[in-house]
């Protein structure tokens, strides 16, 4: 019993040394930092107490962990949204591998005191440490699938706000930032506020966009600035382009709810029966007994 509680509270210690690592660190953007536009983030990970010990974990993985992997985690902290600020793809995972080598540490310290053996104390901490590490993976992955959640969700109706001011005469650009005027604590609003500052700094509309399309993981949202650059390659009327593109992403929602909906139906048959069963059993229960003791008659 006393080895199974070392185990739980060596797993527990390990789990929320990274969570809590990222908590105290990483804050989400606050409101007053989304409406700071263009403002430079500041990187959460270099203020902290333990910046050195990251610096140094950063710089040892960049030796080790190839490029591709490296590029990978950047590309899933610009698709998250950059939470913690300016964060290196190398800094984050450094963060994932001190996490994991303190769980390791600790579970090991913790079966050896309790006398488990040393193959086992380096087996079992080795697990939990490799538990970790996927669990740091885990979590970004998360963030990923949360802000493009987010971002779906919110970018039907800057696209109908689209229609409307362009149709009044204004321009795509003209859109996007009343948008960004009239909506400062959304998610999407900070992706359109990077995509302004680009073309601040001298870049086209037609690069910030695609750039906007790269950080982007929500295929209508691709689909709709795929659409957006190359109507204006094209010199399609911009107006035409938002309509078609409005009325097509409704019709796909109005289809995937029609799906989930037909989907609830068959997950709820199952504890509909159970349900079902459960009242049966209740109101023959006590009859059923009866018989079984006495007979029929």
């Amino acid at each position: 019993m006393s080895l199974l509680f070392l185990y739980t509270l060596a797993f527990v210690t390990g789990f929320c040394l990274l969570r809590g690592l990222w908590l105290a660190w990483a804050p989400r953007i606050e409101i007053a930092a989304r409406k700071a536009g263009d403002s430079p983030r500041k990187n959460v990970f270099r203020e902290s107490m333990f910046s050195s010990l990251i610096h140094w974990a950063a710089e040892l993985l960049e030796g080790f962990v190839t490029k591709q992997k490296l590029q990978r985690i950047e590309l899933k902290l610009t698709q998250a949204g950059r939470p913690g600020g300016d964060i290196k793809g190398a800094e984050y995972l450094g963060v994932v591998w001190l996490a994991a080598a303190s769980g390791f540490s600790f579970l090991f310290l913790m079966l050896n005191i309790s006398a488990s053996g040393f193959l086992f104390s380096l087996m079992f901490a080795t697990m939990a440490g490799a538990l970790i590490y996927w669990l740091g993976l885990v979590m970004l992955d998360s963030w990923v699938d949360d802000r493009k959640l987010l971002v779906s969700r919110q970018f039907p109706y800057f696209l109908d706000l689209s229609v409307m001011i362009v149709e009044a005469g204004e321009d795509i650009l003209g859109a996007i930032r009343i948008y960004i005027r009239d909506n400062p604590d959304k998610e999407l609003t900070e992706e359109l506020q990077r995509t302004v500052a680009e073309i601040d700094l001298g870049g086209t509309l037609e690069e910030a966009l695609e750039h906007l399309n790269a950080r982007l993981v929500s295929e209508d949202i691709q689909n709709t600035l795929f659409a957006i650059v190359q109507g204006r390659r094209k010199g399609t009327k911009m107006a035409d382009i938002l309509q078609n593109q409005a009325e097509s992403m409704r019709f796909r929602r109005s289809q995937t709810a029609e799906r989930a909906a037909e989907e609830l139906k068959v997950r709820l048959q199952g504890p509909t029966i159970l349900m079902m069963v459960s009242v049966l059993l209740l109101i023959l229960g006590p009859a059923i007994l009866d018989i079984a003791e006495g007979g029929l008659f």
